[in-house]
């Protein structure tokens, strides 16, 4: 008769001590080891979206009626809050800093990273999916429009990411 104890398992395994291990295990522990920090990753980019989604949903909600702040503004529409949903989801996958979110007197859902008095970026999304941004970096000022679609272009990541290294310092 043969028995078996297991001890405390820990996950991932503890280095091996003393032991030889063949190459296929050796690598077989690395992937498990990737994976688990994957999944780490995807957790955490998870929790993100879901807090940034409710915070999206309190500012469409309390702007939901023509003029929510008293002073004569539009209401966020329905199609401004899926298309405004749809960025958001491509925000938080693309930069480690979720954007403040507010609305616009407009009836537009707005999207901002200010790291410093010359270092912002302002997204502004319309009912028609239209896309409007400006930003400061330094002394050059960037603005323009385009349409919400899969992808950010390249200048909006650019611009993003320059003031997202200054909220990391």
């Amino acid at each position: 008769m043969s028995v078996a104890t297991i001890g405390r398992l820990e996950f991932p395994p503890a280095e091996p001590r003393g032991l030889a291990f063949s190459q296929e295990a050796l690598t077989l522990r690395a992937v498990l080891e990737e994976d688990v920090n994957l999944f780490g990753t995807i957790t955490q980019l998870g929790q993100r979206l879901r807090e940034a989604k409710i915070e999206l949903s309190k500012v469409c909600a309390e702007a939901s009626e023509d003029d929510w702040d008293g002073e004569r503004s539009a209401a966020i529409e329905p199609s401004t809050a899926r298309f405004a949903q749809s960025l958001l989801s491509i925000l938080v996958r693309h930069f480690d800093v979720t954007p403040e979110i507010d609305a616009d007197r407009d009836g537009e859902v707005l999207f901002s990273w200010d790291a410093e008095p010359r270092q912002v970026v302002t997204l502004s999304v319309g009912r028609d999916g239209t896309l409007s941004y400006a930003a400061l970096i330094g002394d050059a000022k960037h603005h323009g429009q385009l349409a919400v679609r899969d992808c950010l272009p390249t200048e909006i990541i650019q611009l993003i990411s320059r003031v997202e290294a200054h909220l990391h310092d």
